[in-house]
């Protein structure tokens, strides 16, 4: 007899297990829940197979004290509402009221007694709609008024109105043409009256143009009689002062004084300051800087500031001259709140202080549309395009060449080629007076005479300071700063520097 050995790896052994449960444990038994009430005893509620509830009460020991079966509540029964009914009611004497709606769309109205008599039955009629009086034809509007009456607005076919007022019984009791009242007029104005109006007191004043031109002004009293009449002399007109033969540009100053650019027959140019009564202040001669002199533009941003910094490296005199134009921009509501307070050269070891120092003024709509024409005019070069050339080379020196915008290849705008045209006096025309909104700049000249081999590593030291103070208490914006503007000028000897 062989004997068999599994593989377990082929094979797959499965245990059933069956479990049995008794008859009783498969009948339904009763559940129940319990309540355990603060004087020890437990309220037990027994729902049974057959549906009935059962309520146990027993004490602490578990002795019955009462066990009684729970008759629940009748189930309150609505009538059923005969097919077709719209709604039914109860009124006070206990009579259902019914409101039915018939298949042809009449509805009946039924009452009927609390055991089944028909008390009431009859078709129901509804109400018949307000409707408004119908309104005449041609009638525009009636109304109503405090005592009843109908008071009504004709409009007739030939144009005319009607208002007739009717009582309540139909009775007329007034009817008549509606006449619009007058329409207020203006008194006709007299021939050749420019204007006329009427004074405090009642008066009329007439200003009358007279046919030869001249005008004559009346005062007559409401009654016609006239009080008084006189001709009109114009007010002189506010002339300006005819401008000096030769004169590029003249404005007026903070003091009122005039400042005039003069051209003389020699091509040399002249400020003059004159008070207002006409006294001659000062007279200056301006000489712009010789055509081979350098340009200098750049422009350093710190804190919120930019520094716009323009410079002219010339000679005359035999001296060497650095002459600086400064203005500070901000950001936003800052924009024309920095203004520069003082300036220093540092030149090798040494720091120099400038020989003459003067602040200008530029107006914010001019400082928008370019500063470097603008910065250049204010020391004294006169030529856009020049100006032009070394802000497009900022950071480099450049050649003055004095040649106007039509001189060069490309066109620089109107601003430009207005500079060119009125030359340094219309620049400095625009520089010369201070007014509300105006952005102060400042201007300077140092004398470098002896330390031009040094200027290749020069720098301008300058404080400039912010007059916004709500700004600056408003944002923390900072309340000055410290700016170092390279100056970097490449001469060998003063060789590259023309002179005069």
């Amino acid at each position: 007899m062989g004997r068999f050995f599994p593989r377990w790896s082929h094979a797959v052994l499965v245990f059933s297990a069956v479990i049995a449960l008794s008859p009783q444990a498969q009948a339904k038994g009763p559940s129940s829940a319990s309540t355990t009430h603060a004087d020890g005893t437990t309220e037990t509620i027994t729902l049974r197979p057959d549906g009935t509830k059962t309520r146990t009460v027993t004490d602490s020991s578990g002795q019955v004290i009462s066990s009684e079966p729970i008759t629940p509540e009748p189930v309150t029964k609505v009538t059923p509402r005969p097919k077709g009914t719209s709604a039914s009611t109860t009124d006070a004497d206990g009579n259902t009221v019914m409101v039915k709606k018939n298949p042809d769309g009449t509805t009946t109205r039924t009452v009927t007694s609390p055991d089944g008599t028909v008390l009431d039955s009859g078709p129901m009629t509804p109400e018949p709609p307000t409707k408004v009086p119908p309104r005449e034809h041609g009638t525009s509007g009636s109304t109503t008024d405090a005592n009843g009456n109908t008071v009504t607005v004709k409009k007739n076919p030939d144009g005319t109105t009607t208002r007739t007022v009717t009582s309540p019984d139909g009775t007329v009791l007034d009817s008549g043409p509606v006449t619009a009242p007058p329409p207020t007029k203006a008194p006709p104005r007299e021939h050749g009256t420019s204007g006329s109006t009427t004074d405090a007191d009642g008066n009329t004043v007439t200003v009358k143009t007279n046919p030869d031109g001249s005008k004559t002004r009346t005062v007559t009293r409401p009654d016609g009689s006239v009080i008084s009449s006189e001709p009109m002399t114009p007010e002189p007109p506010t002339k300006v002062p005819p401008r000096e033969h030769g004169t590029s540009g003249s404005t007026t100053d903070a003091n009122g004084n005039t400042v005039t650019i003069s051209t003389q027959p020699d091509g040399t140019k002249v400020r003059t300051v004159t008070s207002p009564n006409g006294t001659g202040l000062k007279t200056e001669p301006l000489n712009p800087p010789p055509a081979g002199a350098q340009l200098l533009y750049d422009t350093v941003t710190k804190s919120g500031c930019t520094v716009n910094t323009a410079m002219v490296l010339r000679m005359e005199g035999g001296k060497t001259l650095l002459d600086v134009s400064m203005l500070g921009t901000g950001k936003g509501a800052s924009f024309r709140s920095w203004e520069p307070e003082r300036m220093s050269l540092l030149v090798g070891k040494h720091k120099l202080k400038p020989v003459a120092t003067a602040p200008y003024f530029v107006e914010k709509e001019s400082a928008m549309a370019g500063l470097a024409p603008i910065l250049f005019a204010a020391i004294a070069v006169e030529n856009a395009a020049d100006a032009r050339k070394a802000e497009s080379s900022k950071g480099t020196p450049c050649p003055l060449t004095g040649k106007t915008e039509g001189e060069h290849k490309r066109e620089r705008g109107k601003m430009g080629r207005a500079i060119d045209e009125a030359g340094m006096a219309a620049g400095l025309s625009l520089l010369a007076s201070q007014a509300k909104g105006q952005i102060q700049g400042m201007r300077a000249t140092f004398d470098v005479t002896g330390h031009e081999h040094e200027l290749q590593g020069a720098k301008i030291a300058a404080r400039l300071v912010n007059t916004n103070q709500e700004r600056i208490n408003l944002t923390n914006e900072s309340h000055e700063v410290d700016a170092s503007v390279p100056a970097n000028f490449t001469v060998q000897g003063g060789a590259s520097v023309t002179s005069r």
